[in-house]
């Protein structure tokens, strides 16, 4: 879908949702995002934005390969139902998607209120230092930008923050604005 600039709204209502990514299990964290979602829906958010893996937790490192999921997974089918049952565009976070090359990626899908997937953004910058994403996660292809009723809109994803060129790469497309799910340690 390419919007007109003559068709693009002035505002749209955006929701990010927090929550803490605690020793709850991945169908507690689900309960607790869903009622979120519905809570944003409810207040009039046209889009939600949820957090970086928030299902595993980013420093749940051992529990990445049990949680990772296809991009056509129970995880993907759920949150497909949250955006047709509010009728919102929703930014799914993160989750650990287990590729089709059987690679782990750091990933968020956008959903558009009919429950199509509409865009795809796979992180690039994997994080170091004291973390083992580096090692455990494959790094996507680059910077993404996805055309929405509101206009190109730019992804990323916490460390990506970090790399400047990834949003210099980006302004080409003339995001309206850029969505970056984090998950930051206390």
């Amino acid at each position: 879908m390419t919007a007109d600039t003559n068709d693009v709204p002035d505002q749209v209502a955006v929701a990010t949702i927090q929550m803490a990514v605690d020793s709850a299990s991945v169908q507690e964290r689900t309960h607790r995002a869903k009622a979120l979602v519905a809570e944003a829906a409810d207040a009039g958010a046209q889009l939600v934005v949820l957090p970086e893996l928030w299902p595993a937790g980013f420093f749940a490192f051992d529990h990445y390969d049990a949680v990772a999921e296809p991009l056509e997974g129970a995880f993907t089918r759920e949150l497909r139902s949250w955006a047709v049952e509010h009728g919102i565009w929703l930014h799914t976070g993160s989750f650990v998607e287990r590729g089709a090359d059987g690679r782990l990626y750091n990933t968020v899908l956008v959903v558009a209120p009919t429950g199509e997937v509409t865009s795809r953004y796979r992180k690039t910058h994997l994080f170091g230092y004291a973390s083992r994403e580096a090692s455990l996660l494959a790094p996507g292809d680059g910077p993404h930008t996805w055309e929405s009723p509101y206009g190109p809109v730019g992804m990323a994803i916490c460390y990506d923050l970090r790399f400047p060129r990834h949003f210099d790469a980006m302004r080409c497309q003339a995001p309206s604005m850029i969505l970056l799910c984090a998950s930051w340690p206390a």
